[in-house]
Parts: structure tokens; C-alpha cells; sequence
């Protein structure tokens, strides 16, 4: 097991470097990166000063390397916007998009897992046709546009819930988010959701075919029992990996949504950026969207080693 870490946290290492690299080339793809960070009108002396400020005049090794130095220690620069060090624009939106992105994974566990099962266990029956149909719509239907009909008709038709910000309560020392919260979470976890219940469907399905559970099935064991000792324990497991990473998705993906819903979080955050050229917070967004995707995914695989100490992966071999 420690072998095996260590092997995933050395792969870990090499994606987070090349999260570095990419994020770091994205500013130079379109040419100068002054381009970005100069107003329209502004003379040669002030794209001079800006690249003497952003050091986009010294060697590309140097600028490398000053970057990967400073992204170590989440220390982007300061917005161009508001004037502010990136690192604490982001922390102040990150409990938004945090509280948003675990009422999704809630939401989208408690939908898509028991509506899997139940369809595994009932397969070719109404209740698996109605789950593969939502397992298809969660897939193909665009999620801003879903978080729109989810506007027009519980907010401004039916008036259940409200239809932009986020509204909070006090408790203890803890804003908490009430009802609005809810649209944009059902929105946001709708993919997730389907994703869930296909893979649990699937897994259900081929568990219920192991010759460990045929044999069971022949000592008479009763259903019930065979289904939640031997098959749900089992499908289970590979569910550990795919929540793990949709949970890294949820919490680094919410643009849309958080846009449409104007939801104070990073990922509203990420479009402004976007809209009033203020690269570096839109690099550092970036980053720590890719670096929370890289932390998930080590947890998952992880956790699926954990889980069931037989599986031999990697380094583990």
C-alpha cells in the first residue's frame, strides 16, 4: 500500500507540473501577454511598464520559473480589477462554491445511487426504464440551459424558490444558505447524478451475473440477504472512484451555473475575470481548479485501494 502511494503521488506531482505548464503557456498562446493586461488605448511606455512589472521581459526560463515558485506557494499576483492579491479574492469566494458543490454531490448521491440499484435489481421493468430515461436526459440535457427552465418555472411561475444569489441564515458563527440554494444545486447535479446511476445500474447488473452469487442463489440464501451482502457491497466499490472524482469536477466546474444563478462563488468569479480581462485571477482560477481535480483524483484511488485491499494497481503490482 505505502508503495502504491507513493507511486500516485509521483504521478500526482508530474500532472500537477504539467497543470503548470499548461496554465503558463495559455497566457503566451495569443501572443504578448501585455495585449491581455493593457488597456485598449494604452501608449508604449505603459505596455513597457507592464511588462517590466509582470517580468514578461525577462528570458521564458526565467518567467517559467519565477511562476512555478510563486503557483507553489498560491501566490498569483494581484487582480487587475480590484486591486487585490488574487489568493484572497479566491479564499473569500471558495466557501460559495464549496457549500454548492457538496449540496450537488448530496443531492446527486442521494438521486442517482438508489435509483441505480433499483434499477439493477429490476432490470426490463418500469422502474429500469424510467431510470435509464433520466440517466439519458441528465447526460445530453446542457446544464445553463436546465438551470433557465429551472428559473422560469420554480422561481418566477411557481415563486418556491428565489431566483438569483445566495441567501443566508446565522448559525452560531456560520452563514448558512437557505433555499437558494437549492435550483443551482439540482442544476449542477444533474450530470453527476446520471453518471451515478448508470455506473451503479451497470454494476449491479454484472455483479448479480458472479458465480459467487448464482451459488447463493442455489443454497436458497434469500434475495434481500443476497443483495445486500454480497452484490451492493461489491457495486459499491467502483462508485468510490467515480464520486471521488465528481466530486473534484462539482467543486472546480460550476461556471455556468454559478453565473446563471449569480452565485457569489469562484466560478462566477472565473467569469468576470474572463469578461474584464483580469488574467491573473483567470490563471488563478485555473489552477486551483486543476489542482483540486488532481487532489481528488489521488483520493480516489486511494480510497478504491482501501476499499478492497485484493485490487493490485500500479506500483501495487
Amino acid at each position: 500500500m505505502r508503495r502504491y502511494l507513493l507511486h500516485r503521488l509521483g504521478q500526482s506531482v508530474v500532472m500537477l507540473i504539467g497543470l503548470l505548464i499548461i496554465v503558463f503557456v495559455l497566457l503566451r498562446l495569443s501572443g504578448d501577454p501585455t495585449n491581455l493586461l493593457a488597456p485598449r488605448d494604452a501608449t508604449p511606455e505603459q505596455r513597457d511598464a507592464i511588462r517590466d512589472a509582470y517580468g514578461f521581459d525577462r528570458p521564458v526560463v526565467v518567467q517559467f520559473g519565477n511562476f512555478v515558485r510563486d503557483a507553489v506557494q498560491l501566490d498569483f499576483g494581484s487582480s487587475i480589477r480590484y486591486k487585490q492579491p488574487v489568493r484572497d479574492i479566491i479564499f473569500a469566494r471558495m466557501p460559495a462554491t464549496l457549500e454548492l458543490g457538496a449540496v450537488a454531490v448530496v443531492f446527486s448521491t442521494m438521486i442517482g445511487i438508489p435509483l441505480g440499484v433499483l434499477a439493477g435489481m429490476k432490470p426490463r421493468r418500469g422502474i429500469d426504464g424510467s431510470a435509464r430515461g433520466l440517466a439519458l436526459l441528465g447526460q445530453t440535457i446542457p446544464d445553463f440551459w436546465l438551470a433557465l427552465v429551472l428559473i422560469l418555472v420554480f422561481a418566477v411561475k411557481l415563486d418556491w424558490f428565489p431566483p438569483f444569489g445566495r441567501e443566508t441564515f446565522q448559525l452560531g458563527p456560520f452563514d448558512v444558505p437557505n433555499q437558494s440554494i437549492i435550483l443551482p444545486a439540482f442544476a449542477l447535479c444533474l450530470f453527476p447524478m446520471a453518471q451515478l446511476l448508470r455506473f451503479t445500474r451497470s454494476s449491479v447488473l454484472e455483479i448479480a451475473g458472479e458465480d459467487y452469487v448464482r451459488i447463493a442463489r442455489s443454497k436458497g440464501i434469500p434475495s434481500r440477504l443476497i443483495y445486500r451482502r454480497y452484490i451492493l457491497k461489491n457495486a459499491m466499490i467502483p462508485l468510490i472512484s467515480i464520486l471521488s472524482l465528481q466530486v473534484g469536477a462539482l467543486l472546480s466546474g460550476s461556471l455556468y451555473i454559478e453565473a446563471v444563478f449569480s452565485w457569489p462563488g469562484a466560478g462566477g468569479l472565473l467569469a468576470e475575470a474572463v469578461g474584464n480581462r483580469d488574467f491573473p485571477l483567470v490563471q488563478g482560477l485555473a489552477f486551483l481548479g486543476g489542482l483540486i481535480t488532481i487532489v481528488f483524483s489521488l483520493l480516489a484511488d486511494v480510497l478504491y485501494k482501501l476499499a478492497d485491499p485484493r485490487i493490485r494497481l500500479g506500483a501495487g503490482r
